[in-house]
């Protein structure tokens, strides 16, 4: 049950706090702290360590004790417990990327109580949310009996292998929260299988091409180059009349088409429009190539046509997870070929051994190899943990509703965390409660393909993010009771 003495404290703080908090919150957005190639103390590039040191700065600067470990974490600490909760963010993003309409991607602006920008809610709404927390507990004097620990890192958009470092040398939460998911609360994650192909049969007419800068976002513009062939001006022309998802521009020597597509997080690939798959679909039948690239554009236009994983064998359904899905998140050029990246979610009712082995060999089958690839199984929260459900009852007493504790098909450090061994639990959290207002509104509407946490106008609103704060404060609190029966 809700603490209502301590939940007016605490709402009494966030409306004393709250334009202090947006303001910070908006300079660490300004921060583009894309992973990058690695410099000295920067393994994961300039930027991110940028965001880390200004989030070290910031917890420091609010008197919490707070250390850099590894060049690659950051944590802050508050209270004396032998237990502690732990409470994980990550300072990295995905690529700006193109399609940006109220602003770009590194220039956040506050339209409808919405924030608009890469990172403002995936996940840096999360750092703020435990600067936050540990804000109200010192201050507030809250009670807590465990030591509460904030964790933020610089480089989960890229496996988290920022997290390998922190499991080796830093002692393990007693149980941990991640507010980079949803509530009530993620209890599992499915796995990843992130792999990379390229064709036997290099394309002949291919100058450049790249599509997709993330492999855990659907490709949402595409260019390709080709040689001006005879007649294939022409063609284009004609098969482009009408269409507003493809533009030409013609060269001197060459040919470049430009795709728009809708971006979506790999993970629910169907809510998405690949423009990898319509450059793809649309050469496949370009008479003015050669044969063999035809065929090629063909195969790669199938390639892309499935996000099941049914023509490749792999189309796997389980109680816990639901349905397997496939996504295609890159494409670049590769020694003068095309390289496609894909990105599988799956659950707890296959191996990743057999997944890697039927993936492979079916791709072998397309005349695509698989060239390189990681993986990163699924995991499910132990039936003996009871707290999930007791913070299930939290949210739906503060907002009416009767959600219960999901599994998903996007990865946190949660899974790292869980698959490490000795971390007892670690779940996910959501960063905003999007609770409408008396008019029914939550924040500023946007076109589909926007607003998403990897998509263009990337987007939070604002009051359900102090909602979430809100809600956390709770949720640590029952945590810490729980730990300490």
């Amino acid at each position: 049950m809700i603490n209502r003495e301590i939940d007016a404290k605490v709402r009494a703080w966030i409306e004393a706090n709250r334009r202090q908090i947006i303001d910070l919150w908006l300079e660490l957005v300004r921060i583009p702290s894309v992973v990058s190639a690695p410099e000295e103390g920067a393994p994961y590039g300039k930027a991110a360590r940028a965001a880390l040191d200004y989030c070290a700065d910031m917890f420091s600067g609010f008197g919490f004790d707070t250390r850099i470990g590894d060049d690659t974490y950051a944590v802050s600490t508050y209270g004396e417990g032998k237990k502690s909760i732990g409470l994980f963010g990550h300072a990295d993003v995905v690529p700006g990327g193109d399609g940006w309409t109220y602003t770009t991607p590194f220039e956040p602006v506050i339209i409808e109580d919405t924030m608009i920008g890469r990172g403002a809610g995936d996940d840096k709404s999360g750092i703020m949310m435990a600067l936050g927390v540990l804000r109200m507990f010192r201050e507030l004097d809250l009670p807590l009996k465990c030591k509460l620990v904030s964790i933020i890192g610089s480089a989960e958009e890229v496996g988290s292998p920022d997290m390998a470092a922190f499991i080796k040398n830093e002692p393990m939460p007693d149980f941990s929260m991640t507010p980079d998911a949803g509530f009530p609360c993620a209890i599992g994650e499915k796995g990843i299988y992130r792999f990379y192909v390229t064709p036997k049969q290099a394309f002949e007419s291919v100058v450049a091409f790249r599509g997709g800068d993330a492999i855990n976002v659907v490709v949402d513009k595409t260019v390709i180059e080709l040689k001006k062939l005879d007649g294939l001006v022409q063609e284009l022309q004609s098969k482009l009349q009408g269409r507003t998802d493809i533009t030409m521009l013609e060269g001197v020597s060459s040919v470049t088409l430009t795709a728009q597509g809708i971006s979506a997080h790999v993970s629910a690939p169907q809510n998405g429009i690949n423009s990898n798959k319509l450059i793809a679909a649309l050469l496949r039948d370009v008479q003015a190539l050669s044969e063999s690239d035809r065929e090629g554009f063909a195969v790669m236009d199938k390639l892309l046509s499935d996000y099941t994983g049914e023509i490749f064998g792999i189309n796997f359904s389980d109680p816990t997870f639901g349905a397997l899905t496939i996504g295609n998140g890159t494409g670049r050029m590769a020694d003068d070929n095309i390289e496609l990246g894909f990105n599988v979610r799956y659950g707890v009712g296959e191996t990743g051994e057999w997944l890697e082995k039927q993936t492979e060999q079916a791709f072998e089958g397309f005349g695509w190899p698989v060239v390189r690839s990681d993986n990163r199984p699924a995991f499910v929260l132990k039936d003996s943990c009871t707290l999930p459900l007791e913070l299930a009852e939290l949210y739906n007493e503060l907002t009416g509703k009767s959600s219960k504790p999901y599994t998903m098909g996007g990865k946190t450090y949660a899974t790292p965390l869980n698959l490490a061994g000795d971390c007892t639990q670690a779940i996910g959290i959501g960063t905003c409660i999007g609770t409408p207002t008396a008019d029914g509104k939550a924040g500023l509407e946007m076109p589909k393909g926007h607003g998403g946490a990897h998509a263009p106008d990337e987007k939070i609103w604002i009051p359900g993010f102090f909602e979430a704060m809100r809600l956390l404060v709770q949720y640590v609190l029952a945590t810490d009771e729980y730990l300490n029966k």
